[in-house]
């Protein structure tokens, strides 16, 4: 009657392998899944977007700081065409005043009286400020770069356009930089936000279909409801002892009610 102290045979089954056979809940319960809870929270720091360290603060000061290194650039421009010199002697400094410009930029420079020459530092100038208020980011500079040519108006013919796009193009700098303690951050507020999963489970669910591979969340099931636990059953136990305690006690009974003489032998 002992028998029940010792261990059953249980389920040892493992993530991977296929259920031997229909696997039914012998009792209903709830729980919280710790599994499906760490995978909801690991698909919510996925889903997590890379944060960057913009804000407006920093593009009006990088703004104003590129501005003030353009106004530098351009000083010397400035100075020629305020100065009294000969169209040939003008066009000849203006040839060699910026040399990081192009070959066709520096001649459309060249060819620039005063008034043309304000226009396309003028917008320059706009489209520069106005490209670093907005947010750029690091991976973008490269294309914003290209694109210069493209928003600048103001009246500007093609070559006047480009020219105007060689004098800013070296000044636009990203004002947005991936932070990874923002991203972390941020991580970490998704992952927080998700509740832990409750799992309900009535008495009589088949838990797993004959033949379908384990996963994580099922190998849970199984160990909630007992069936993968090896281990003594006391409720059986205690059943079987009460049953051996009824059926001695009735034959005692007997002996002393029908065989006094067996019941008082010394």
């Amino acid at each position: 009657l002992a028998a029940d102290l010792l261990p059953k045979e249980t389920l040892t089954l493992k993530v991977g392998d296929l259920a031997p056979t229909d696997i039914a809940a012998p009792k209903a319960i709830s729980f919280e899944s710790d599994v499906q809870t760490a995978a909801a929270r690991q698909a919510a720091r996925d889903a997590v977007e890379p944060q960057y360290d913009f804000t407006s603060e920093k593009a009006i000061a990088i703004a104003a700081e590129q501005a003030l290194a353009f106004e530098r650039k351009v000083s010397r421009v400035d100075s020629i065409f305020s100065s009294d010199l000969t169209p040939e002697d003008l066009a000849a400094f203006l040839l060699t005043v910026l040399p990081d410009l192009s070959e066709a930029s520096a001649a459309t420079l060249a060819g620039l009286d005063g008034d043309r020459w304000i226009a396309v530092r003028t917008e320059a100038a706009r489209v520069l400020d106005a490209v670093l208020r907005t947010e750029l980011l690091d991976t973008e500079v490269a294309a914003t770069k290209t694109r210069l040519t493209s928003q600048m108006a103001g009246g500007l013919d093609a070559a006047q356009r480009l020219l105007a796009a060689e004098l800013v193009r070296d000044l636009v700098v990203p004002n947005s930089s991936f932070s990874e303690v923002l991203t972390a951050q941020e991580r970490d507020r998704a992952e927080a936000a998700v509740q832990p999963i409750p799992v309900e489970i009535v008495q009589g669910e088949v838990v797993v279909r004959n033949g379908t591979p384990l996963t994580a969340a099922d190998i849970e099931k199984i160990e909630a409801l007992g069936l993968g636990v090896s281990g003594p059953d006391p409720t059986s136990f205690i059943g079987w002892l009460m049953l051996s305690i009824l059926v001695v006690g009735m034959l005692l009974a007997w002996i002393w009610r029908f065989r006094p003489g067996l019941w008082h032998r010394d």
